[in-house]
């Protein structure tokens, strides 16, 4: 079963280009190549074969989280990102018919 989460983002005015360019570079040289990742404007949708997948690449989408702080804007906490993060539920995917097989 999948797991996918989704990340949204707030570049800093003026900076979503930018911010842009480095998710692209994100998903080009990601270490684990059966990710699928996509950004949309400024929040990622990413899906992963098992939890452990997600858990071993943890440091690195941190990584590259620090790489890009300075374009992104900050909550009153100091957070950078809201997440979430669900296992696929098959039902939904067969209902929906959306094809999510890796």
């Amino acid at each position: 079963m999948a797991i996918w989460t989704m990340v949204k983002y707030r570049p800093l005015e003026g900076c979503v280009d930018k911010f842009l360019d480095g998710a692209k570079c994100l998903e080009d040289n990601h270490p684990d190549k059966d990710v699928r990742l996509s950004i949309y404007h400024v929040i990622q949708i990413t899906a992963r074969k098992t939890i452990d997948q997600l858990i071993d690449n943890q440091d690195y989408g941190l990584d590259w989280l620090d790489s890009v702080d300075h374009l992104l804007e900050k909550d009153s906490s100091g957070s950078r990102t809201e997440s979430w993060s669900a296992y696929e539920v098959d039902e939904l995917r067969r209902v929906s018919g959306i094809n999510t097989i890796f």
